[in-house]
């Protein structure tokens, strides 16, 4: 699903034991944190820039960032739609697409792309080059992480869009919004859709 989130710490919370140490959850936090940059470390020898505006990225402050691989039919509706509610800048890590992606973007100043020339997997579904990008280029931004299908939708979006729901967010102390996804099916048979 779609996910709206302010910059913050990738590392979870250490599950609850009892009896359990300060020494034991400061090893869990320091082991977890080395595992995470080890992992980031090797995988972002794999994102190479295609498409870097990197003045553009700089002055945007809501910014979306997707994985995808050969999904640019659905880019100019994602485009159009995420522009309407106020992303300013789309990060997109291609995970080595062979249809016309780069062609479609070529010409977008809000657009910058990588290539992934990895694992999808290995790469823990995309969230290891994401993370890379996202501590490398938007550091105090807010972020949208959305999939080429996925389309967030929240309460009062035509009116104020993402900078009126991040002064929501923020005038709450959240950092953060997690969405739930529903899948829409039509009532047609599925090749007619």
């Amino acid at each position: 699903a779609a996910t709206l989130t302010a910059p913050m710490a990738e590392l979870r919370a250490p599950p609850v034991r009892a009896r359990q140490t300060l020494a034991h959850r400061l090893n869990y936090w320091v082991v977890e944190r080395a595992k995470v940059e080890v992992l980031r470390w090797r995988h972002a020898r794999e994102l190479v820039p295609a498409t870097v505006r990197r003045e553009a990225l700089a002055k945007a402050r809501f910014v979306l960032i997707t994985t995808l691989r050969n999904e640019a039919f659905r880019l100019p509706y994602f485009f159009s739609y995420y522009r309407s509610i106020g992303v300013e800048h789309f990060i997109i890590v291609d995970n080595e697409s062979d249809d016309d992606l780069h062609a479609l973007v070529r010409d977008m100043p809000d657009v910058s792309v990588w290539v992934a020339r990895g694992s999808y997997k290995r790469s823990r579904y995309g969230v290891v080059w994401m993370n890379h990008l996202l501590s490398r280029y938007c550091a105090g931004k807010w972020i949208v992480n959305a999939d080429p299908d996925e389309i967030l939708v929240f309460r009062d979006e035509d009116a104020s869009g993402l900078p009126g729901l991040a002064r929501r967010l923020e005038g709450c102390g959240v950092r953060g919004l997690a969405t739930m996804m529903v899948d829409m099916y039509s009532d047609r048979p599925v090749e007619q859709n």
